[in-house]
Formats: structure tokens, C-alpha cells, sequence
């Protein structure tokens, strides 16, 4: 060889290039010497430290053939003319448009001087070079086969890049999917092994920065697989613990003869990615798997967090019960294996009384106070749920000997709620699964529903689910739906029913009363729709609206002096608002009256609700509105209220009336209650009076004014205009 070949060729050096693949040269030639010829003058030389060999092929389909089972072939040197003219041109095509090969470099070599291919040919299949073989000396055929090596390793590292690169965003996006930190390890182990063309065999392990104590294996794969949650130095493998803690003392990758240990970090741990297998790398592959592990790295923070998440959706953060989703799981499974089960759902009684006295400290021990009771209860941790803040779920035996009521005696036991033993009221639902088909959703809702009306009924019992119930609750929802449209339609009106005062005779007040009138249903009662429109809150808006139409039907006869007063009821729900008589008494005044023509009545449950209800009664009389105390001797009425309370008018429950006839005691309180209200200065109203009997025991009690159908039905503004008008002729 000569001094130049010598010097452009690398003289190999004793066992130089022996480890190292060799760059593979095709010669696709139907002339034997040509390739001898080739082979000289090539072999034994190395390019960038890697020997070069030749392999041969002396026709076109024999040349085909040689192309498809060496995939790694850097060039081809191909003659154009072989059995047919063009036979080179068609192995080209073959290559490039069939095989899709466009990584192997190509030079076309000719015995036919002068001739040269179409330029279109050259672009078209991407020639590197074009040669006639008479001029292919060896410094030539060198410098072509080195420039054709030099392209071929642009065109692989340009490839292996994007590759590489797609791996490590499909990798990661692999990792992202997986739900626990085993799971993501192991796929990291897995991933690692495939782009390294290794076995499976590799572990991650994870120490904490703040203890610095040693990594223990979080993930496993192959014959590591039985190592997770045991420290590196319990692994029977003191090459893979020797390389592990060579990478975490560096804080960097540690690459064997047939291991490597890669370092991974977040923001309070440290960690390593160990494999088994050969791992000769190329620098594009070790900078792939360091970005892979930044990755690795950022995937773990995810998990961790994902796993924070899990815990938060599965376990309740105050009384470490499972949660509805979790409890609701368990449902599903026992109902899956065939056993017969209940659900008793429980409620604590106004539990934000406690929380609003006693503080949210107080309150969440009272939560955890009673998980204490239902684990007694119920032994097995997964069949207690915490449903919501207050209610809480105990899965029962469905069989026939089940008695919820014996769970319900003792759970409702007195707590021990810190050093205090405490009577907590709870209220109690029960479902039982039925034989057929029925989800752990479902039965848990069953449940609640029974529950709700246990609390509805009265508070500190228990209901067991039916279908009426539920058939109940679902009409009340359509009737609040009703209701609504009805406000919106004027299907909703009022009516006014006088009331007397007895000495004079005269009409001193309207009450007005509200009623509907359904397109479908017809008149719906005041009993129905009134309880309806205070649970779902309607009754707010409801209540502007009787005011606003009671004021403005009313302002004639108040205005002219006919009447005293319009008297318009105040639902105790309303009144839980602070503003709530504020913003009425602006509807009030915009309807152009002012307050003493007004008479707010409410009952004896609004005055027990609290002082901010109290509060705003004493507002209103200030500003001149009259208050009435309604339905009085039907609830926990007391002559301490009476005294203490912001009242006007006392009106007195038809019942006293009812029982006058046949009761000599009705008609011995009837007067007393009027002798007390007397000596307070309080109007007096009975209720209810429809006979001559009804009014004499009225007159002999002293009450001053009545109320009732032996006077005059409830009317509708028409005809409440001519009743008065009648009455004053």
C-alpha cells in the first residue's frame, strides 16, 4: 500500500479493532476480479479505530439477497452493467423504493468508459458516487469508500437520534401511565433493557437524602424481581450492591464488563437503575439513557404524588376510614363473591354545632371517636366507610339473623371524646341487598336515602329503605321543579282571610295566604309544596315574591285606612339568613307602605333557631313592623318567650278551639292564655273559629280579635274588595 493510502487508511495496531464490529463493503460485481481486486486494497485497513470487510455478490438477485440479510452494510460498490444493462440501476431501486433502505451508501462503478448515469437516477436515489473502474486506484477507491463510511455514520447517528429520542418520549409517556411506584421501577427496568437489546434483569432502588440511610429496591424485574422492599445489601448479588453504591457515591452513571448502574435524583432522594447485561455503549447512547433518567427522575415525582392522590381518594384524611370509593369497592367485590350484606349508614346529628361551639379541632375528634366505635362494631377495617365529613357506612351481615338495631344499640353509645364522655346523637339508615343485581353505588345510596329520612322523621332514629321512600323524595324533587316553573308561569297566587276584632266588629287585618293552582295536578296544598320550597330553598325567593304581590295587592285598602294591616309568614328557614327581613323590608318600602301597615307572623320553631333570628325580629319591630307569634300552644311555646321576645300579637292555635266543646280544661286555658296576653299589653288573635260555640268561648276568654270561616273564607284580591265592600253596607 502506498505512503498515502497508509497515511489516509489507519496502520493498525496490534489487537487494535479486534473487540470492535467492523464496518461491512458490499462489492456487487459480475467480475470476480473486481472484487479480489477491492478486497486488497481495502481489507486490513481501519476507519475511526474499526477494520473494514468485504463481503461479495456477483449478480443482481444474489446482490438483492446480500443487501436484505446484512441490515448493517455502511456501502455498496455496485456495477451498473451486469446480466442486463440496467441490472445495477434496478438493484438501486429495490433498495431504496422496496426495501426502504436509506441508510447504506452507495457508489455505482461502470467498465464502460464514458458512460454516466442520468443525473435524475443520481438525486432520484440518492448515489454517492459515481466511478469508472479503470480510475479507481487505491488512494481513489479509499477516499470514496472513507467519504461513503463517513456519510453512512452521519446518516445512522442522525437516525439513532431520532429514535432514541422517540424512545425516550415513548418510554416516558409508558412510564406516565403506570399507577404505583413498583409498577413504574419495573417498567423503567424494562425499558432500559430493550434499548440496551439486554435481558430484563435490573432493579431501581430509592434512599432518602434527609436520613441517608441505605437505598432500599422499589421495582424489579427478571431475577431480581423478588428483591423489592429489601435494602441493596440484602440482594444476593455483591456485583449489582458493589455497582449501586459506586453510583450513588459518584452521582453518576457506573458502567461493568456485562452490568451498569445508572444515577437517578429528585428533590429529597437519591437512587440508582441497575442492569445486568452487556453494555457496550455508544456516546449517542449514553447521552439518550442520561436523558431517559432525568426523565426516570421527574416520572417518580409523579408517581409519588399520583400515589399521595391515591391515598387521599381511598383513605380519609381525619378518621383513616376508607372512603366512599374505596368502601364502595369492597361492596362490589363481596357482592361479586355471592355474600348477603347490609349497609347501615349513620349521621351525626347536627354535627357543625359542635364544630361551630367547640371548634373544628373538637369536631374532628368527635369523627374519630366514633370510627373508634364502628371498628368495634365491625372488626374488618375495609367494611367501615367514611361516606361524607359526618356520615359514615358499616357494612352487615345480610344473612336472616342480622339485626341492624343491635349495630345501631351499640354504636350509639356514649363516645369518649377526649377526656370527655359524650351522648352524641346519631341517626341511623339501612339497605339491605337485594337478591337480584344491584351495585355498590346503589346500595350505598339506598342507604343514604333512608337515612336522610330517619333525620327528616326525627332525629336519633333509624329507617329502613323501601321503594316508597324513595318514590317520596323523588316527587318532592319534581314538585320543587314544579314549584319553581310555577313562580315563573303565575300559577302561584294569593288569597287574604280577614281578621275581626270582636268589640267593634271591624276588619283590622288581611293574612295573606299563598296557594297553586296546577295545570295538571290542580290546587296543590300549602302543606306540600311550603315544607318543599324550604328544603330545597326556594323559600327565599318565595318569600320576596308574597311579599312584593301582598304589599301591592293590599296598598289600596291599606292606604284608603280600610284595613290596618297586611300580615305576611315568615318561614323559620328564611330567617336563618342575617339579611333576610332587611331585604324584605326594602321590597316593602319600594312598594310604596310603611312598616306598621306590615305584620310579620312567625312560628314558635323561628324563635328557636337562635339569636340571629331574635336578633332580626327586634330589628324589624324597631323600624314598626308589628310581630305575630303564630299557631301558639302547638310547639314549645312558654310564657318566658312571650315576655321575652319582640311580639305584638299572639295567635292563638285552632286546636284550643277544637277541643272547647268536649274539653272544660281547653276552655280553662283558652282563658287563661288570653288573661296573660291582656296583662302584657299583646294583641290577641284565635284561630280557627268556624261555629257559634268557637266564638263564645272566644268572648268568655277575653281574646280580642278571630280569625275564621264562621266570618269569612280566604279571598282572592277581587273578591276580598267586594266582601269589605259588602260588609261596610
Amino acid at each position: 500500500m502506498s505512503d498515502v493510502v497508509t497515511f489516509l487508511a489507519e496502520e493498525p495496531s496490534p489487537g487494535q479493532g479486534e473487540s470492535l464490529s467492523p464496518w461491512i463493503i458490499g462489492v456487487v460485481d459480475d467480475e470476480p476480479s473486481v472484487f479480489e481486486a477491492t478486497r486488497i486494497a481495502l481489507e486490513g485497513t481501519l476507519f475511526e479505530g474499526r477494520p473494514i470487510s468485504i463481503v461479495y455478490a456477483n449478480s443482481r438477485e444474489s446482490g438483492r439477497r446480500l443487501v436484505e440479510t446484512t441490515p448493517d452494510m455502511a456501502c455498496l460498490l455496485l456495477d451498473v452493467v451486469m446480466e442486463t444493462e440496467h441490472a445495477g440501476f434496478d438493484l438501486v431501486r429495490e433498495i431504496r423504493e422496496v426495501m426502504g433502505n436509506s441508510a447504506i451508501r452507495i457508489i455505482l462503478r461502470t467498465g464502460q468508459p464514458g458512460y454516466a448515469p442520468p443525473m435524475e437516477v443520481i438525486r432520484r436515489f440518492d448515489i454517492n458516487d459515481y466511478k469508472e473502474k479503470s480510475e479507481l486506484t487505491q488512494v481513489r477507491l479509499w477516499t470514496a469508500v472513507a467519504c461513503a463510511i463517513r456519510s453512512y455514520q452521519q446518516i445512522i447517528a442522525l437516525e439513532m437520534n431520532r429514535r432514541g429520542l422517540r424512545m425516550v418520549i415513548e418510554a416516558s409517556s409508558e412510564m406516565m401511565r403506570r399507577r404505583g411506584i413498583d409498577d413504574f421501577a419495573r417498567g423503567v427496568v424494562t425499558q432500559i433493557a430493550a434499548h440496551l437489546h439486554v435481558e430484563p434483569d435490573g432493579l431501581v432502588c430509592v434512599a432518602q437524602r434527609a436520613t441517608g440511610g441505605e437505598p432500599v429496591v422499589v421495582g424489579a424485574a427478571g431475577k431480581y424481581a423478588d428483591a423489592v422492599d429489601r435494602p441493596v445489601s440484602e440482594i444476593d448479588d455483591p456485583q449489582a450492591a458493589q455497582s449501586i453504591a459506586l453510583a450513588l457515591k459518584r452521582r453518576a452513571e457506573v458502567t461493568g464488563a456485562d452490568d451498569m448502574a445508572l444515577f437517578i435524583a429528585g428533590d429529597d432522594w437519591i437512587g440508582a437503575i441497575y442492569v445486568r447485561g452487556r453494555t457496550e455503549l455508544r456516546p449517542l447512547d449514553r447521552e439518550l439513557l442520561l436523558l431517559y433518567c432525568r426523565n426516570v427522575s421527574l416520572g417518580f415525582e409523579n408517581v409519588r404524588l399520583f400515589e399521595a392522590a391515591s391515598a387521599a381518594a381511598y383513605v380519609d384524611r381525619v378518621t383513616g376510614l376508607p372512603t366512599r370509593v374505596r368502601f364502595e369497592r369492597t361492596i362490589e367485590e363481596r357482592l361479586a363473591a355471592g355474600q348477603s350484606l347490609g349497609v347501615l349508614a349513620i349521621g351525626i346529628d347536627r354535627y357543625f354545632d359542635y364544630v361551630i361551639l367547640l371548634g373544628h379541632r373538637f369536631g374532628e375528634e368527635v369523627l374519630r371517636a366514633l370510627s373508634l366505635r364502628l371498628a368495634e362494631v365491625q372488626p374488618q377495617a375495609e367494611a367501615i366507610g367514611c361516606l361524607f365529613s359526618d356520615v359514615f357506612a358499616v357494612l352487615l351481615d345480610g344473612g336472616a339473623g342480622t339485626d341492624p338495631l343491635a349495630a345501631m344499640q351499640r354504636i350509639e353509645l356514649p363516645l369518649t371524646v377526649g377526656s370527655r364522655t359524650l351522648w352524641v346523637g346519631l341517626s341511623f339508615g339501612y339497605a339491605l341487598a337485594p337478591s337480584g343485581p344491584i351495585s355498590g353505588r346503589e346500595l350505598i345510596r339506598r342507604a343514604e336515602t333512608a337515612l336522610h329520612k330517619a333525620q327528616q322523621a326525627r332525629l336519633g332514629g333509624i329507617t329502613a329503605y323501601t321503594p316508597e321512600i324513595e318514590d317520596s323524595q323523588r316527587s318532592r324533587i319534581l314538585l320543587a321543579h314544579e314549584l319553581r316553573e310555577a313562580m315563573e308561569n303565575d300559577q302561584i297566587y294569593l288569597c287574604y282571610q280577614p281578621q275581626i276584632q270582636l268589640g267593634s266588629g271591624r276588619v283590622v287585618a288581611v293574612e295573606a295566604l299563598l296557594r297553586w293552582r296546577h295545570p295538571i295536578r290542580g290546587p296543590v296544598s300549602p302543606a306540600l309544596f311550603i315544607p318543599v320550597a324550604e328544603a330545597t330553598g326556594l323559600i327565599a325567593d318565595l318569600g320576596k315574591w308574597v311579599t312584593r304581590r301582598a304589599c301591592r295587592d293590599m296598598r289600596p285598602f291599606l292606604t284608603t285606612g280600610v284595613i290596618d294591616r297586611v300580615a305576611i309568614n315568615i318561614s323559620p328557614v328564611q330567617l336563618r339568613r342575617s339579611d333576610s327581613l332587611a331585604g324584605l323590608h326594602r321590597i316593602v318600602r319600594a312598594e310604596g307602605l310603611s312598616p306598621g301597615m306590615v305584620e310579620w307572623e312567625i312560628t314558635e320553631s323561628a324563635l328557636l333557631d337562635g339569636e340571629g333570628a331574635i336578633s332580626q325580629l327586634r330589628e324589624a319591630a324597631a323600624l314598626g313592623y308589628k310581630i305575630a307569634l303564630d299557631d301558639f300552644g302547638t310547639g314549645h311555646s312558654s310564657l318566658s318567650m312571650i315576655r321575652l321576645m319582640p311580639l305584638d300579637v299572639v295567635k292563638i292555635d285552632r286546636s284550643f278551639l277544637l277541643e272547647v266543646s268536649s274539653d272544660p280544661k281547653a276552655r280553662s286555658m283558652l282563658r287563661s292564655i288570653g288573661e296573660i296576653c291582656n296583662g302584657l299589653g299583646l294583641e290577641t288573635i284565635a284561630e280557627g273559629v268556624e261555629t257559634e260555640e268557637h266564638l263564645g268561648a272566644v268572648r268568655d276568654a277575653g281574646i280580642g280579635n278571630v280569625q275564621g270561616f264562621f266570618y269569612s273564607r280566604p279571598h282572592e284580591p277581587e273578591d276580598l274588595a267586594r266582601w269589605l265592600e259588602q260588609r261596610r253596607a
